[in-house]
């Protein structure tokens, strides 16, 4: 029979149970491996656990842990020898108590407990043992510092104390320090912290401070106060600020006094703790003396065992601003000049020329150097690219950006016509330049613009243009490699005045198969009200191959009806254009217009080609009225507007056609003289009758009208004249225009 060495019983700390652990897993493994597949022909007859002294089935709370082997005998059954092995991490652990825990035969204590039953289960074996749990100590006490007395639950505590908390294991009548041993911890640390039983008093506020050792706890709450009710900051003079400081000068010493609680005052420089808020602007170290830095606002602070103060610090510039000469920024030919810089500060009327003490730097040496003190610098260009120059003077800083460019052997515009309009405004056009090693490089900021006629089109020193005038002008830009070479390229730019609109002589043009006509001329109106023929330099198309633009001229190849576009500066004008038959003859309904005011009547064309069709022509007509204060034509359509004679023309393909028109003004009635007349027999009486037309012209028409009697026994009328013949009522009619009127008339 084959027997493993059983280990010697031990008790193990905290951190020795993983290793016990461990151990046994290690040893289990090893019995697996020596045994190989015989393992799958035993049989488990019985487990154990190891035998315990009385002191081992003592445990204590929070020290340690105790581990259990638990032992299986297993039986061979192809040789019927037996063995025993560890099976501790196979086996189920039970504890009979929660206040005593057992995992993988590591038992642990987190609380007093008897006759704690420990259970290992294996293969429904089990063996068991019966544990007490206690504590080591009885209670733990706090004391403070060597105290002989515990403390109280309440201590009041200042800031800037030194304190030391002890923690005591009382083991009946022994006290061991556990303060090193104790676990430390504080409810509000930022109040007070504490480590290993010493106290960090941080602000004033409440918080407990706990120790556990094993455990056995105790506490202790502290108040914490300042010693101090205020504090003030002030400078030598007493001041206590706001103070306000220069930039260059010297620094301001700060002096800190703490109130304490019994109203002395106690100066607390040295020992307060300084701080700004800013220290861009100024800086304090730890004696309160302050530098300003550079312009704008900090706050300085002290502060000393829960109390502190401020100091509001207004840092200025000695002066408003700092000037470069040029102040724009430089663009510089690689193999140009150097350039001189000077600086000047201002300060309301004060000038200072000197700037003694100031720095000049370049942000890149490659591209630019800089050299000089005080106001003036030189500027070196050494490579292509962009750099900054850097004027630092009393902690104030100015910029200024340049650019170096390559060495051109010749530059090109981007464009070398312009047309715009009066007062128009744009950037100058794009600079293109050819280096040395033919790379091409933007040179647009380096070059110089100059204009022809600068009343035409002037440039300013941003790079732009400005149209002041029709007309036409050259600009030159000029790119100047220092001393050694410049280069030139121009730009043609011409001047219009922006047109308002276009009006054409007609909206639509007649052509005969395979005949050249003129292009209707076109008149230009612009936004001034100046009106111009534009006729010689519109541009035109045409939307069909079958009309042919050829200079000032159309030719209709074949029939079709297509639109002709005309474009002129900023506008454009449609005009129809019809090609067809030529016509030989016209048929025009009515051939004269006969119209009353304010009527209208349309005419109608038919025209017949030379292949006999029977076109309507109507809506192509574009009649003119010879006197359009008689009459008014629209399309096809004429209107009166007052008495007398005219006559409408128009022309097609080449031939005149005119319509004669008439207008008379529409008789609206007819008055009369006398309404009623009594006659003796034999007397006689005149009645006038008067015409009254729709546009207020009356007429004397009585000798025109045609005059009737109802009963020529009692009167008889003639030419207006009425003869009374016998007694009796008579009505007496005229009439004329298809108007009529009565007059009655009664013979006594």
């Amino acid at each position: 029979m084959m027997m493993t060495q059983r280990p010697s019983r031990s008790r193990i700390s905290k951190a020795g149970r993983l290793t016990a652990a461990l151990m046994a897993v290690l040893l289990f493994t090893g019995l697996l491996s020596s045994m190989g597949a015989a393992v799958a022909a035993t049989t488990v007859t019985s487990v154990k656990l190891d035998e315990l002294s009385d002191i081992e089935k003592t445990i204590y709370v929070d020290d340690g842990s105790l581990v259990l082997l638990l032992w299986a005998t297993t039986t061979d059954s192809s040789s019927g020898g037996s063995s025993t092995t560890n099976v501790t991490n196979d086996a189920t652990w039970v504890s009979s108590n929660s206040a005593v825990s057992v995992s993988k035969g590591v038992v642990t204590a987190t609380g007093e407990a008897n006759n704690v039953v420990i259970t290992g289960k294996y293969q429904g074996y089990s063996a068991s043992v019966t544990l007490t749990a206690k504590y080591h100590y009885s209670e733990l006490k706090l004391r403070v510092g060597n105290a002989s007395t515990d403390a109280a639950d309440k201590l009041d505590v200042q800031l800037g104390q030194d304190i030391l908390l002890k923690a005591k294991g009382v083991n009946g009548s022994d006290l061991d320090d556990l303060t090193d041993k104790a676990t430390w911890t504080s409810s509000d640390a930022s109040v007070v912290s504490v480590d290993k039983g010493k106290l960090t008093i941080n602000a004033a506020g409440k918080t407990t401070i706990t120790a556990k050792y094993q455990g056995r706890t105790d506490t202790i709450e502290l108040t914490a106060t300042s010693p101090y009710k205020s504090m003030s900051i002030a400078d030598g003079a007493g001041v206590k600020g706001p103070y306000e400081m220069q930039v260059g000068e010297a620094a301001k010493t700060l002096a800190a006094t703490a109130k304490n609680t019994s109203g002395s005052d106690e100066t607390v420089t040295g020992k307060a703790t300084w701080k700004s808020s800013n220290e861009a602007v100024a800086t304090v170290d730890e004696t309160g003396k302050v530098t300003p830095v550079a312009a704008g606002t900090a706050t300085i602070t002290a502060t000393y065992l829960g109390v502190s103060a401020t100091a509001t610090i207004a840092v200025r510039t000695p002066f408003e601003a700092i000037l470069f000469t040029p102040s724009a920024a430089q663009h510089l030919a690689l193999s140009g000049a150097p350039l001189e810089i000077t600086a000047k500060t201002i300060n309301g009327s004060v000038v200072d020329l000197d700037l003694a003490g100031a720095q000049w730097e370049s942000t890149n040496l490659n591209v630019i150097s800089v050299s000089g003190s005080g106001a003036k610098a030189t500027v070196t260009p050494r490579g292509k690219g962009t750099a900054t120059i850097k004027l630092t003077y009393k902690s104030v800083v100015k910029e200024l950006s340049v650019t170096v460019y390559p060495t051109v052997s010749k530059i090109e515009l981007a464009k070398d016509k312009l047309e715009v309009y009066v007062d128009d405004t744009g950037d100058l056009p794009q600079v293109k330049g050819t280096a040395l090693d033919d790379s091409a490089a933007d040179v647009s900021k380096l070059a110089k613009w100059t204009s022809s006629d600068n009343t035409v089109v002037s440039i300013d020193d941003e790079g732009k243009w400005t149209a002041l005038k029709s007309g036409k002008a050259t600009l030159t830009a000029t790119v100047s490699n220092g001393a050694v070479s410049s280069f030139t390229d121009t730009l043609e730019v011409t001047v219009s005045k922006k047109v308002l609109t276009l009006l054409p002589e007609q909206d639509n043009v007649s052509l005969i198969i395979g005949q050249t006509v003129s292009l209707p001329k076109v008149t230009a109106v612009y936004e001034d009200g100046d009106e111009s023929d534009i006729s010689a330099d519109i541009v035109w198309k045409s939307a069909s191959t079958s009309v042919l633009v050829k200079d000032a001229s159309l030719k209709g190849l074949v029939a079709v009806k297509t639109t002709l576009t005309g474009t002129y500066l900023n506008k454009t004008i449609k005009v129809t254009a019809t090609v067809e038959e030529e016509y030989v003859s016209y048929t025009i309904e009515p051939s004269a217009l006969s119209l009353t005011l304010n009527k209208s009547q349309s005419v109608k064309v038919t025209g017949k080609t030379k292949s006999g069709k029977l076109i309507n022509l109507s809506s192509r007509m574009v009649w003119t009225s010879e006197d359009e204060t008689i009459a008014a034509v629209k399309g096809s359509s004429a209107k009166s507007l007052a008495e007398g004679a005219t006559k409408l023309t128009a022309k097609y393909q080449g031939k005149s056609l005119s319509v004669p028109v008439t207008v008379k003004a529409k008789l609206t009635k007819l008055t009369v003289s006398d309404t009623s007349l009594e006659l003796a027999i034999g007397a006689t009486d005149s009645v006038k009758v008067t015409a009254v037309y729709e546009n207020g012209r009356t007429l004397d028409v009585t000798a025109f009208s045609a005059w009737t009697a109802s009963s020529t026994k009692v009167a008889k009328v003639t030419g207006g004249v009425v003869t009374a013949v016998g007694k009796g009522s008579v009505t007496v009619k005229a009439a004329y225009g298809g108007k009529t009127v009565n007059v009655r008339v009664k013979v006594k």
